[in-house]
Parts: structure tokens; C-alpha cells; sequence
């Protein structure tokens, strides 16, 4: 919102504001899986009133920090004899990186939401890869980070050139 615009049409969301040991906190409690103590991206460092009984002031709202929102991939793979790599992959979702993937599957149904995982883990590595989903990520939790956990193989990752072998710079 800019207030020189006086245009009130653009306060369209609302948030709370808690004093919590003295300082100010922003929720919104009317997100689903939104987590205590972070914002969605569009209510995140934007300007909004705070209404009191002299009519209101101006505020700006915080600004989650980037180690609170993030997507960790970690990866246990054995390379073959022939090649091709196989093992573990996990993915876990924080913060907002959580909470936009919930937003945007919760009307999904199991199996619509296994092939939407799947499809993002095959979207971020360079090559076709055989991935399946081995879990059941929580989906409708606020609190935990949202984890994948899939069954992972690549065939003909290395190739030979004559004694030495060559693989590609990066998995994902």
C-alpha cells in the first residue's frame, strides 16, 4: 500500500500485530499453514495501517529472513560400475518455500500431489531420472517443514573416455 496514492483499495489483506518480550510481531492467523512468526511474500515488508482509537498510524510490516525460508535438497547416491546412479533423495521445505507449496496443493488429492513432487525433482535435474516418492509429506502442518524423500536413479550419469571418467558438474 502507498498512502500518497490514497487509493484504500489495495488494503486487502489483514495481519495481526502481538507485542511479544517487547517487540512486534506479524501473523496471520488466516492463512492456513501459515507458520507463527512469518508472513506470506505479499504481506511481507509492505506498508499497511494500523488502526488505533485516534484512527491509525502507518507501519511497515517485517520481512522474514532468508534462513527462516528454504529448500534443502541432500542426496545419498552410489555411482555403478556401469555408470548409473542410484539411492536417496530428500527435499525439505522451511518458512515460506513450505507454506506457498501447501497453499498451492491443498485442494490436490495424494496421488495428484506425489506426481507434483516428482515432477519438481525431475525438473531440477539435468538429465531423465527414474524418481519416485517414498513418503507421505505432511501437508497440513504449520509447524514442521515439508519433506520428500524419493527413491532416485540415473542411468549412464559417468561415461568412460578412454581411463578416465566423465560425470556431469552437478546434480541439481
Amino acid at each position: 500500500f502507498k498512502p500518497q496514492l490514497k487509493d484504500s483499495s489495495s488494503l486487502d489483506d489483514a495481519v495481526v500485530l502481538v507485542k511479544l518480550d517487547g517487540k512486534d510481531l506479524f501473523l496471520d492467523p488466516a492463512t492456513a499453514f501459515c507458520p507463527f512468526g512469518i508472513l506470506p511474500w505479499a504481506e511481507s515488508g509492505v506498508q499497511g495501517r494500523r488502526l488505533d482509537k485516534e484512527g491509525g498510524s502507518w507501519l511497515t510490516t517485517s520481512q522474514s529472513s532468508s534462513a527462516e525460508s528454504k529448500v534443502i535438497r541432500k542426496a545419498d547416491l552410489k555411482l555403478s560400475t556401469e555408470g548409473g546412479l542410484e539411492g536417496k533423495v530428500a527435499v525439505s521445505y522451511t518458512g515460506v518455500e513450505a507454506l506457498n507449496l501447501r497453499l498451492a496443493q491443498r485442494n490436490q488429492d495424494a496421488t495428484h500431489r506425489k506426481e507434483f513432487l516428482e515432477n519438481e525433482l525431475k525438473g531440477l535435474v539435468p538429465v531423465a531420472a527414474d524418481i519416485t516418492l517414498t513418503n507421505d509429506p505432511k501437508w497440513t502442518s504449520s509447524d514442521e517443514p515439508l519433506v520428500a524423500e524419493y527413491d532416485f536413479k540415473v542411468q549412464g550419469w559417468a561415461s568412460g573416455a578412454g581411463q578416465l571418467i566423465l560425470i556431469p558438474v552437478g546434480l541439481f
